[in-house]
Order: C-alpha cells, then structure tokens, then sequence
C-alpha cells in the first residue's frame, strides 16, 4: 500500500495569475490521489464544495499501476485543484522592485523531476529500451455540424500525403515504426490512412483508439477568448484523455529492451496536453503552444523515466509555406 501524502493548494508557490500553485509532498505517485472532504473522499473532486479542504489525501487506497490508470485520478486531482485554488495577496506575489528600474524579477521555484511520473520506477527487470513517441496532428478540414462532415480539404489531403512521405524519410518507410495509432475521428482517420498510403514497408500493426479523440483536456491559463467548454465537457474529456496518457505516455515495459517508435495520429489539444505532461509542466500552458496541421511531435522516454521532446509542431517538411495551416 502506498502511504499517504498531501498536496497543499493554500500557502503553495506563487502561479501564474497571482495564485497558489500546486506541489506533492513525499509521495511517490502524484498520480494516486483523492481530493479530500470534511466529510471524506470524494471521487470526482470538490466540486464547488464549500466544505472541502484545500488538500489531497494521496495513495490511501490504491495499490497497483493497473488500478491508478483505470481511475485517471490525477486529472481530478488537478481539475479539482484549478477549481479551488487559492488567490495568494499581492504583497506575496510580487517583489519589491522600488530600488530598480521595475521589472519584476523572474524567479521561478525550483520543483524536482518525479523519477516516479508513470508508476513505473525501480521495477525489476525494467527494459533498457528508449520508447519513442511521434505525434501527428490531422490535416486541414471541412468545418462541420458533425464529425462525419468534418473530412480533409484538398490541402489536408495534400499535407497527410507530404507528413506521410517525411516519415517515410525518417523511419524507412515505416519498417521502423512498431506501431500505429489514430484517432477514431473523421479527419484524423483520413489523415491516418493517407499516411498509410506512403509508407509501402510499415508492416506494423495499425489500430484506432477513442481515448485520443479531440476535446477539451484542461481548462487553459490564460482563458482564450472565444473557445470556452463547460466545466462538464472539461471534466468529461480531460479524464478520458488523463487515461490515454496513462495509457501510451510510458517508459519501456519490463523486459522491453529494443528502443520502439509509435505513431498517432490525432489532434492538437491531445498532443499539446502530453507535451505538457510528459515534460512535468503546468497543463493549464498547453494552448499557449500551436502545432500546424499534419506537423510533427516527437517525445522520447528512456527506460529511466527521463524524457525529452525533439520536436513540437513541426512542418518544416511542407513544400510550400502555403502549406501550414492551423486549422
């Protein structure tokens, strides 16, 4: 059984937007939390609950990796603690800059590396292999009521055929890749299958999953504008898609000693959120990031849990500056 642990929001380090941040405390997985009530645990977070404390009960009743990834309590955790957090005064939130010229001093705190992040570490027989994950955005496509009518446009077509025949470059015509997964939704799935169309060798297994369909992963700091899901649809997709990243977003299984490549195919909010996960950054900063269309993403984890990012959105391949579209 794990032991217990808190996550404190009150009194936390200054964030972004002058509040309290988060951080866990002797826990070795951040990811096996509750948030916890006067009057006990409750499963989907406080909600709005004038009676909830602002802290964490970690890892009281879990037990196994297994377990923690069916649950996606992380994303709870952290939806729940964006709901309750805690302004923290002005004087605490800002230095004292009346002896300079003022600029306000960056002065970030220091927050260590969790060797724990995916449930996996000081296994034994962990594998020595280096997971390698490319992520491809779909192409430019119709806006539509429904799924259906959201296909490719002729440009979108024309980028999933270009981003097709640069991982035909890099990974030999998919005799490198190990595995291939895209989004059931309309556009990713053309997208997936033009790509397909390019790469001749990739023998490799193909296979669709619903956890990386589009939607609203985590509600963005600072807000946009116009684009503003309910609090229900953030709830909804960003635990489904919590779980999808618990699910790809790994170090090598025990006994995996090969280094593999996967590759998705799917959308921008989804790569974005993992970028931000993998690399243990807020994932409210995910829509500070842009990714163009049918542009690549490459996140490497090595068999200790470090992991590295080569490369986010890039396009750089398009033939034509015309090319990169965002939509």
């Amino acid at each position: 059984m794990m032991r217990a642990a808190v996550l404190r929001v009150a009194g936390g380090v200054v964030g972004v937007g002058g509040v309290a941040a988060c951080c866990f405390e002797n826990t070795p997985h951040p990811q096996t939390c509750h948030i916890v009530s006067k009057n006990g645990v409750k499963a989907r977070g406080c909600q709005g609950d004038a009676d909830a404390e602002a802290s964490v009960q970690c890892g009281t009743s879990l037990s196994s990796p297994d377990q923690i990834a069916n649950t996606s309590l992380l994303h709870r955790v952290m939806m729940a603690a964006v709901r309750r957090v805690i302004p923290v005064a002005a004087a605490e939130s800002k230095h004292d800059n009346s002896a300079n010229t003022g600029s306000v001093a960056y002065d970030p705190p220091f927050i260590p590396w969790d060797s724990s992040w995916d449930g996996r570490d000081g296994r034994e027989g962990q594998g020595t292999g280096t997971r390698r994950l490319v992520l491809v955005r779909h192409g430019q496509y119709e806006h539509g009521d429904t799924d259906d009518e959201r296909v490719l446009t002729e440009l979108g077509r024309m980028q999933a055929a270009e981003v097709g025949n640069r991982l035909g470059l890099l990974y030999k015509d998919g005799s490198r890749l190990n595995k291939v997964v895209y989004s059931t939704m309309a556009r990713a799935t053309e997208t997936a299958l033009l790509i397909k169309d390019q790469l001749g060798g990739a023998q490799c297994k193909w296979k669709t999953c619903n956890l990386i369909r589009e939607g609203a992963v985590y509600p963005p700091e600072p807000p946009h504008s116009t684009w503003q899901p309910t609090e229900e649809a953030f709830d909804r997709d960003g635990a489904r898609i919590s779980k999808a990243f618990e699910k790809y977003v790994h170090r090598s299984e025990v006994g995996e000693n090969k280094s593999s490549t996967t590759l998705f195919v799917c959308h921008g909010n989804v790569i974005r959120y993992f970028v931000m996960r993998a690399l243990q950054l807020p994932p409210s900063a995910w829509l500070r990031i842009s990714v163009a269309n049918c542009s690549m993403t490459i996140i490497s984890i090595r068999s200790n849990g470090n992991v590295s990012v080569q490369t986010v959105g890039d396009a750089g391949f398009m033939p034509d500056k015309d090319m990169i579209t965002f939509n």
